[in-house]
């Protein structure tokens, strides 16, 4: 019987060279990186009944392994500060469409708020 082997890496980049390099190995990475491997050869993502993970996927609940990011705050920030300004960005529809051309599901945009409040919630 093969020894199993649990290790915590510092980057998504780590994850991804450590699973490729080592036979039968199962990691976790955000979606853009890990289909970035995947188009190199490096991986296969893994699906489940039968859906491989995407946007689109998640998006219609059909591929439940994903988890949202959240961004947090000790306090509300001061109106008109740096981080009041950049969490406006965040929501705004610039930031929604940075956000999504990098392969993310922006739970700010009106079409992902179903999947990301049962994220949220449990399925």
């Amino acid at each position: 019987m093969d020894t199993v082997v649990r290790c915590e890496l510092d980057s998504t980049a780590e994850v991804l060279k450590t699973v490729a390099n080592t036979p039968g190995a199962i990691g976790y990475a955000e979606l853009h990186s890990a289909e970035e491997s995947a188009q190199k050869g490096n991986l296969q993502p893994v699906a489940l009944d039968r859906r491989k993970p995407s946007i689109d996927a998640v998006r219609e609940r059909s591929y439940p392994f994903w988890e949202p990011e959240y961004a947090y705050t000790y306090t509300s920030p001061p109106p008109n500060s740096l981080t009041s300004k950049f969490l406006d960005y965040l929501a705004g529809d610039t930031g929604r469409n940075l956000i999504e051309e990098h392969g993310r599901l922006p739970c700010a945009a009106a079409e992902n708020q179903r999947a990301c409040q049962l994220a949220a919630g449990g399925w």
